[in-house]
């Protein structure tokens, strides 16, 4: 299932195509039958556009500029001046850029190989394996898997590229009540001033080193209950490559609900005990567990749409599905002799995150994030054979970071 989810980010996040954070601020004054196009950007100048007026009329032509009166709009015939206050709806006509595609198609493309070939998406909580290397075999796979992320991330690259190709349309509503009519019209100037509409749709991707609260809670058991161990070990880090998946949408531009999907989960711990009437033991823990919240975040520090960074806080509640489990298993001379016990529930869970985000171009931002995930406590039955007691442990734990972000 993980693999599906991994192949689906991919394929969202090179697809991102609508570029909602536009950097171009040039004005083109370029001569028209004897006029100039005057506040309108190079890049949508002479385009196509579409007056709605509120009596029903609708206006068809190409852009030659606007001012905080009307909009100026080339025709077949003479120049026409449209007052703001008899227009409804501005549809406008946009070329692709393909550019704008293509960082973010690289990026997605690194992650997804990275998280596919090192094999991050199919354990608990997506951690990356441990890292060393011993002889020269593992150096030629190392080589090896440089060579396949390459491949995803040209594949990725091609995939924002084409995406971001095609053209597209910008759509401007302006309400009837003075204040939304007022703030509609302003970030249609804006806009052709060089600052595109902020973005309203927002997918998060976050990662980053996780505090193994579970684990550190099964290492207090081991040594409360006096289990002398020679070795502990666990295969992967404790680096998740996804912590959790955001999808938001801005209901206002600094307001954005949506729902979080967290993957908590810790990595496979094993202790193996050196004292006791056996020749060979070990305790081992697992926990695995997918939280899924209604959130809410608010930007904190960003004042304008092309702003270069924002600061987000938020807030979320929803269920939390876990399972909790420990085994011991020891040889007695004769036979191997197992014990289990678990917990497996879907709790109650809360969440509160943050993170610091910098725009690195029209669809892309990257930065830094942190969250606590609440999972309540649950009691875990013991293992008597090895001696180890029944334990009530906290199953949240909290993560801190990198953040992806894609906007359209």
């Amino acid at each position: 299932m993980k693999r599906t989810i991994a192949s689906l980010v991919l394929a969202v996040l090179a697809a991102a195509s609508n570029p909602a954070w536009s950097g171009d601020k040039s004005i083109t004054r370029r001569p028209a039958a004897g006029q100039a196009v005057i506040g309108a950007r190079a890049s949508l100048a002479y385009r196509e556009i579409t007056l709605f007026l509120r009596d029903g009329t609708v206006v068809l032509g190409r852009l030659l500029g606007a001012d905080g009166g009307s909009i100026r709009v080339l025709r077949d015939g003479p120049d026409l001046e449209v007052p703001f206050r008899d227009i409804k709806k501005v549809v406008i006509k946009e070329e692709g850029r393909s550019s704008s595609g293509f960082l973010p198609g690289v990026v997605a493309g690194l992650y997804s190989g990275t998280g596919l070939l090192f094999g991050a998406f199919g354990n608990s909580g997506n951690y990356m394996p441990k890292g060393g290397f011993h002889d020269e075999y593992e150096m030629i796979g190392l080589m090896y898997v440089g060579l396949l992320e390459t491949v995803f991330a040209a594949a990725g690259g091609g995939l924002g590229w084409l995406a971001t190709s095609g053209a597209r349309q910008r759509a401007f509503e302006f309400p009837g009540d003075p204040d939304g009519f007022g703030a509609a019209r302003e970030g249609f100037l804006r806009y052709l001033g060089g600052e595109s509409p902020p973005a309203h749709v927002h997918l998060i991707v976050q990662g980053g080193y996780v505090s193994p609260r579970v684990t550190r809670g099964f290492e207090e058991a081991v040594d409360e209950a006096g289990i002398v161990y020679d070795r502990t070990r666990s295969d992967d880090s404790r680096f998740s490559l996804l912590r959790g998946l955001e999808l938001s949408y801005s209901l206002e531009p600094r307001l954005r609900p949506g729902l979080r999907l967290s993957f908590t989960g810790e990595p496979e711990y094993y202790v193996y005990p050196s004292s006791g009437p056996y020749s060979w033991a070990r305790l081992a823990q697992s926990y695995r567990a997918t939280c899924l919240h209604a959130v809410c975040s608010y930007e904190a520090l960003r004042r304008r749409p092309s702003a270069k960074m924002s600061w987000s806080v938020g807030l979320g509640v929803g269920a939390a599905s876990v399972r909790l489990s420990r085994a011991s298993a020891y040889w007695n001379g004769t036979d191997y002799v197992d014990e289990q016990a678990w917990v497996e529930r879907t709790l109650v869970s809360g969440v509160a995150f943050t993170s610091l985000q910098f725009r690195l171009n029209d669809i892309l931002t990257a930065g830094i994030a942190a969250d606590y995930t609440f999972i309540p406590a649950a009691t875990v039955a013991g293992l008597p054979s090895l001696g180890l007691p029944a334990l009530r442990v906290g199953l949240g734990n909290a993560s801190i970071g990198f953040v992806l972000g894609y906007h359209f």
